[in-house]
């Protein structure tokens, strides 16, 4: 039975408070450090404030997985490139049977279309395992990177071959540089097909929800800045309240966590060097990270007092804190 006058908000802050200080908040974080909350991004990274994450990306029709992973990894053109070779005379047929078959199909140009003693060939040469790691073809690639060079012509996807014909040797920079070129989604660094949904590391809500092949209201994001930057506050504290709850059943620790870290009107860390907390005190410092060897110099040597002065080490010592914080 509570008496009038009776402090119960700050009695009730001390209870949480004395939960998830050293030994909960710990554990908070080794099961972050033991299991991740999604691709790239542990319950630690959450508490500590880390910019990362994934995304669960839902699909409006399961069979465009491969159109969507293809237009989603953020790669550069680098990547995939093993060699570049730049051959002021024209690539011998011999050995370059796609280009004889080509010819004889019309798909590449005969030796008239560009007179030999002007013609010069960029080749790059990609690796043909990396393309399909990430669903890409040689034909995505000649579109989404040379679609403005006139005279591009690729091999069968197998033999990672793109070959650029120029008549300029003022060109051959300008090609070259192309390898610097980025494909994709920024943020994105990777993509797996689970079932129906493509999970990601790296998240970026804004550009994948344009994606015709998305399935908006399904898709999900465990980085809370980016869901806090497209979706509001509320949506950001409801996946640190729900990361939280997948390595711990303490519903009432995950709530004040969530709540802390988005009090201020935005995502802010839940550790010592947080802004909110102006007074950084021994307690406050153990309360909210695992003491350090440093911290336990300081009370064994006696050179660091806490002298309780802060609403943090009052709430944590049991004490009524003073009026008006």
């Amino acid at each position: 039975m509570s008496q009038p006058g009776e402090q119960i908000g700050l009695r009730f802050a001390h209870n949480i408070l004395a939960d998830i200080t050293q030994d909960s908040l710990s554990s908070f974080h080794s099961a972050g450090l033991a299991n991740g909350t999604g691709p790239g991004q542990t319950l630690q990274d959450i508490i500590d404030g880390v910019h990362g994450g994934g995304m669960s990306i839902s699909l409006v029709n399961p069979k465009k997985m491969d159109k969507t992973i293809r237009e989603i990894t953020y790669r550069q053109l680098k990547y995939y490139v093993k060699r570049i070779t730049n051959s002021i005379l024209e690539v011998p047929e011999d050995g370059n049977f796609w280009y004889i078959i080509g010819r004889e199909l019309g798909i590449l140009p005969g030796p008239a279309d560009i007179p030999p003693e002007d013609l010069i060939i960029i080749r790059f040469e990609l690796d043909y395992n990396r393309l399909m790691e990430d669903h890409r073809t040689l034909q995505y690639i000649v579109n989404t990177v040379f679609s403005n060079h006139p005279h591009v012509y690729f091999s069968p996807d197998f033999m990672g071959i793109i070959d650029i014909h120029i008549s300029n040797v003022v060109e051959i920079s300008d090609t070259i540089q192309l390898v610097d070129r980025y494909i994709g989604i920024p943020g994105v660094d990777s993509c797996t097909a689970i079932g129906n949904k493509v999970l990601t590391i790296g998240s970026n809500l804004q550009q994948v929800s344009m994606l015709r092949t998305v399935d908006v209201p399904s898709t999900t994001s465990t980085d809370v800045y980016d869901v806090e930057s497209n979706l509001g506050l509320e949506a950001a504290r409801n996946v640190i309240f729900t990361e939280m709850l997948r390595g711990s059943n303490n519903r009432e620790s995950a709530s004040f966590i969530a709540d802390y870290m988005t009090c201020k009107g935005k995502v802010s860390a839940f550790k010592k060097d947080n802004p909110m907390l102006t007074d950084k005190d021994l307690l406050a410092s153990i309360a909210f990270e695992r003491p350090k060897g440093d911290i336990k110099n300081m009370v064994a040597s006696n050179k660091h007092v806490d002298t309780t002065l802060s609403v943090y080490s009052q709430i944590i010592t049991g004490n009524t804190p003073d009026m008006g914080s």
